[in-house]
């Protein structure tokens, strides 16, 4: 990202709303909040939100968010991969998988398209070929820090239910992996 977004965050507020992520999360949302006041353009707020609010159980409005995020910038490919994963762990796996069908044909991110065809395999209980496609998505590379750890934490807990114990590579305590795994580094790479 170039010193100042598009949409005018600056480096220093981004940093001010990743470190307060980290530290407190009262204090995250105030400054989002703040944020998408003054910059409601900037899809990557709604995003970030999201995630963050679900991680709250407040689905309702992280699913508005989401869905905010998508219609101001309807290629944040992340947002359609979260909002389907918000839908599916809401008991809606139907609309998890209309949402994240545009992500099965995304040829020009392998990562993505691999975590979303393992999904959609989940969803159809194809617990083997969902596995190998989380794999397939892992070993794609890292262009998604943000959603390796949910990946790999899918991919351990269908060889455990594939009775593949031990085989999958630890993902780590929940200390180890802070409570917004999702949302790392994510306003500061976009």
């Amino acid at each position: 990202m170039s010193e100042q977004s598009c949409d005018g965050l600056s480096p220093d507020q981004i940093n001010r709303i990743t470190e307060a992520m980290q530290d407190d999360e009262e204090l995250a949302l105030r400054i989002l909040d703040e944020q998408y006041a003054a910059h409601p353009y900037d899809a990557r707020l709604p995003m970030v939100r999201g995630p963050l609010l679900a991680g709250r159980g407040e689905y309702g409005v992280a699913g508005i968010d989401l869905r905010d995020a998508l219609a101001l910038a309807p290629a944040m490919h992340v947002a359609r991969f979260m909002l389907g994963y918000l839908e599916l762990v809401t008991s809606a796996p139907a609309r998890a998988v209309t949402v994240w069908a545009p992500l099965l044909d995304l040829d020009s991110d392998p990562a993505l398209q691999a975590f979303t065809q393992g999904m959609v395999l989940t969803v159809q209980d194809r617990l083997t070929e969902a596995q190998a496609a989380f794999r397939t998505g892992l070993a794609a590379g890292d262009t998604h820090p943000e959603l390796v750890r949910l990946v790999r934490a899918l991919e351990q807990a269908l060889g455990i239910a594939l009775g593949q114990q031990g085989q999958a590579e630890p993902v780590g305590s929940e200390e180890d992996a802070g409570r917004h795994w999702l949302l790392g580094g994510y306003l500061a790479r976009h």
